[in-house]
This record gives C-alpha cells, structure tokens and sequence, in this order.
C-alpha cells in the first residue's frame, strides 16, 4: 500500500483530551485525510499538538479512518505557565527527534504550515530530501500584519516540492516557479440535514465565526442589523477574546434599540449543535473586512461551511471569492458598508437558498484525482 507522511497540530474531533489544535484547520484536516485514506494511501499522521490541559498524557499511537494511524508524543500536564512553556518545550523536542529518526528520503511527506515548526521542517529538507508537499491555508504574517515574518514564509514555502492551497492567489503570491499544485477551498463534504429551517415567517441570517475586532466581521454583522426590517432575525455565534465578546455584547444590546430586527447573541456551538443551529437559518454571513493582505491568500472557510449546511451565503467581494469554484453560488457586496450588506442579504434570501450543495457535490467529485496526482512521485524527482 501505498504510504504518506502528514505533519500537523491535529487531534480527532471526538477527543476528550485537551491539546493545541485549531477547530478550522481540524475540519480542514479531517476532510484531506479522509479523502486521502479513501484513495487507498496508508497515512501516518504524527501530531504537533501538545496538550493544554493539568492531565499528563503518555506517547500513544491510534487508528483513524480505514487505512490511517495518529501519533501524539509524550505529554506534561500542568497549569503553571512556566511549566507549559517547559512541557511545550519538552513535546517539540520529542516531534524533532521522531522525524529526524524516521522520516526517509523516499518519504511523502505533507506538512501542514505552521510557525511553529517552520524553520526546522526547512532543515529536515535540506536533511533527508524526502518529498516535501506544503499544505498552507494561509500567510500568517500577512493576518498579524507583519512583513518580516510573511517574508520568511515566503522563503519557507519556496523548500517544497509541491503545494496544496486554498486559493490561485496564494499560489501567484508565492511564485513557485511552475512547482506542481492543487487548489482545495476547504471542505468539500455536505452535512447530513439534521433539522429544518425556522419557521416563525422571519428569515434567519447567521454569523458564525471569531469576534476578533481586526477581522470585523461580527461587528459589521450586527450593523447590518439597522438597515433590516422585522422580517428578519440575525444570530452571532462563535468565539473571541473576553474583552472582544464583551465589546461585541454590548454593540447587540445598542443596536437592537435602534432596529426592529431582532439580533440574538448565540455564544459558541460546536460538534452537532453547531451543524443543527446553521441548518435552522436561512443566510449565513461572512462579513469580514476587506481590509488586510490575508485576503488576498486565505480563503473564508465559513463559506463553504454555510453552502454545504443548505444556506445562502453574503460574501464581502473579495479577490479569493471572485475567482472561486463557488463564485456564482455567493451574493456578494463591494464596500465595507452596512447598508451594501443588507442589501446583499435580502437579495440572497430571494435568489440564493440551497444552491451550493450540489457545487460541493461537484467539487469533491474533481478534487480526489488531483490529490492522487499530486501524491505520486518519480523515482528521480
């Protein structure tokens, strides 16, 4: 059978540990692996993720999927800081040796990017020349907005063989000298339809997703809310810093006084409540900014999470949604407006309601033959 290597901060979705893992990127992951595993690779995953949690945790190595293994590293627990810093320490240095010790020259190896990891896996390459596939979702740098280190991984990202990204812009912003690569927006799966839509004559929009202020997107959200009627209700849900979901609370409470559509704040949801929650509304929102070069490289994962829940989806028109598979299935507004979004969102409740289930269908259908392709190596490359 034929094998992969994938480097990651992974953890299965069902865990009851605590580790390191980002929801967005495991949904991500979970959906490569899985295809991958179904295209008959034997995938040994070897997990970055420490755990974040008082509970030590020992080296342990599981099954996933049909042909797959998940590997963590021995773990400290703690809830000292000076400690967690220690046991982060002390998980990195097990991750080092493990690759130093086992990854091969003839080995496919897919590294999830991270900043964390970034410079060493450069110097495994230079090592053991395996066949390096880059799988990047976006240019950390750009979303801190620091040049210096969106510098240096653009030099990094230049290490691999062949990439996997979420945009064609990303892979013009790289340059990679005609390398091969595949384009996957994100997750290409639909949900199972667990419950049905509101029925109270309201339409439901929804914005799900963080409430970090420098992104914008639930603030813009809740502003929309004034430029709507009483036929509509807005949800916010997702997660975000104390101080930012505290700011954002408070921007509801203002603003319901000032419109009769009703606004609700929802907290965060996850697992299956978060799909049966998507599944009730009508419209989801991705109301991000479109101020900041992240937008020009990483593509809004909550878009296809809305199309494959059965909702229309309002966009911010951004270069990476203009030029995507799913462009024609998204309503999109052009400035940074309030009044644009509302009018986007009526529009959509109208014109756009379930069409993109059957696109995620087609996507999937396309995407599996590329990942088969990127994965094969000749013998002299």
């Amino acid at each position: 059978m034929k094998e992969v290597k994938f480097i990651a901060f992974y953890d299965v979705s069902n865990s009851e540990e605590k580790r390191n893992v980002s929801l967005a990127a495991t949904s991500k992951l979970d959906y490569l692996l899985k295809t991958i595993d179904g295209l008959g690779y034997e995938i040994s995953v070897i997990s970055a993720s420490n755990t974040i949690g008082k509970k030590s945790i020992k080296k342990k190595k599981m099954s996933i999927f049909s042909n797959s293994s998940l590997l963590f590293f021995n773990s400290i627990g703690t809830s000292n800081k000076f400690f967690r810093k220690l046991s982060n320490l002390y998980y990195k240095l097990q991750l080092y040796i493990y690759l130093l010790r086992n990854i091969k020259e003839e080995d496919v190896v897919i590294v999830y990017h991270s900043l964390l990891y970034m410079n060493f896996i450069k110097l495994l390459k230079k090592i053991k020349k395996f066949h390096f596939i880059l799988e990047a979702e976006e240019i950390y740098g750009d979303v801190k907005n620091n040049k210096r280190i969106a510098k240096k991984e653009l030099r990094f990202f230049k290490s691999a063989d062949r990439y996997l990204f979420p945009t064609e812009l990303m892979n013009k912003r790289i340059d990679n000298n005609l390398k091969p690569y595949i384009i996957c927006h994100g997750v290409y799966s639909l949900e199972q339809i667990l419950t049905e839509k509101f029925n109270d004559g309201r339409l439901h929009c929804v914005y799900a997703g963080t409430f970090d202020h420098n992104k914008g997107g639930a603030q813009m959200a809740v502003k929309t809310a004034l430029f709507l009627n009483s036929n509509y209700h807005l949800h916010i849900l997702g997660f975000g810093g104390s101080e930012d979901t505290n700011n954002l609370i408070s921007l509801i409470k203002d603003t319901q006084l000032k419109t009769k559509c009703c606004i609700s704040f929802e907290g965060k949801k996850t697992g299956s409540e978060y799909i049966k929650f998507l599944q009730q509304c009508h419209v989801g929102l991705s109301t991000q900014t479109s101020i900041g070069d992240y937008n020009d490289s990483s593509f809004p994962s909550k878009v296809l999470s809305y199309l494959s829940n059965g909702l229309a989806v309002v966009s911010i028109k951004i270069p990476v949604v203009v030029t995507s598979a799913i462009a024609d299935c998204v309503e999109m507004y052009d400035s940074n407006d309030p009044k644009s979004v509302a009018t986007a969102i009526i529009n959509a409740g109208i014109n756009k309601v379930g069409l993109g289930r059957d696109r995620i269908i087609q996507l999937d259908k396309e995407i599996k033959p590329h990942l088969n392709d990127l994965l094969i190596f000749e013998r002299n490359e």
